[in-house]
């Protein structure tokens, strides 16, 4: 059965530091989900907890205590709107989230790829190499916290953030197809989610060998068994305008079937229905 497109399991609100966006509401995102026949959604606004030192600091902006001003969310018979976040890793692979916090959230999703933070994920100057080495080393390192990794999503791994001012298909082919199998049958293995986001899938403005380096990606990942999930990743209301096309197209870009569906601990959704 083809994988049906009936959620959304990483978006961001007003709240998030890169979105500010006053349009983007918990009432309008619900609305996003009412619109598309969605029947679980969940709110990731960023993260970083305030207990976690780190190069990457403690912003006021992404404590518990500031993101869980949005709840309670917008709920329904029909939608599910879960509360999660966004956290990412420091350059010295300190994770934001205490084991304290992260049992607070339903779903955590956690960026191994946010590599655009100079000084706070990656050193200045760093190369191509470095970057490639990193992708690896950075993932190797969410893997190996004692986590229940069934309500944790790993965000947008063909993410242009990984090499801000070089096409994705330069780094993919620095890591090397060996790596990425290695590291992605340990995610498949542990029972994390696998993000298919919105704005890497959005094929507008890519070239043609920075598409086929995203979908040669996935059909990797896909043959690890890695398990996928729906990630609009949007900060403002256009950006969820687009996200249910892109991600039909992804389905069937993909030849996605309900097998290769991400089930989180929290949802109520059965695969294969």
């Amino acid at each position: 059965m083809k994988y049906s497109v009936d959620h959304d399991y990483h978006i961001h609100s007003f709240l998030s530091p890169c979105s500010h966006d006053e349009l983007q509401t918990p009432e309008r995102i619900f609305r996003y989900a009412e619109e598309n026949g969605f029947r679980e959604i969940c709110l990731t606004n960023h993260f970083w907890d305030a207990d976690v030192i780190g190069s990457y600091g403690a912003p006021y902006d992404q404590t518990y205590e500031y993101i869980a001003q949005s709840m309670p969310l917008p709920q329904s018979d029909k939608i599910k709107f879960h509360f999660g976040c966004e956290t990412d890793m420091d350059k010295n692979f300190v994770l934001g989230i205490s084991p304290q916090a992260f049992e607070k959230m339903e779903f955590v999703v956690i960026s191994t790829t946010h590599l655009q933070l100079t000084g706070k994920t990656i050193d200045p100057g760093a190369t191509l190499e470095q970057r490639a080495e990193l992708y690896i080393k950075r993932i190797e390192k969410v893997m190996a916290h004692n986590f229940d990794f069934t309500k944790v999503g790993i965000a947008h791994p063909a993410s242009c953030h990984a090499s801000p001012e070089i096409p994705f298909n330069e780094l993919f082919g620095k890591i090397g197809e060996e790596n990425i199998r290695r590291v992605f049958n340990i995610i498949a293995k542990s029972g994390a989610g696998v993000e298919i986001n919105a704005v890497d899938f959005n094929f507008k403005d890519k070239s043609a060998a920075h598409v086929q380096s995203i979908i040669n990606l996935y059909a990797i990942l896909k043959q690890c068994g890695c398990r996928f999930y729906f990630a609009s990743d949007a900060h403002h209301p256009e950006a969820l305008q687009n996200a249910p096309k892109i991600f039909e197209n992804a389905v069937n870009e993909l030849g996605l079937t309900e097998d290769d569906r991400f089930i989180p601990r929290f949802s109520s959704v059965s695969q294969g229905r």
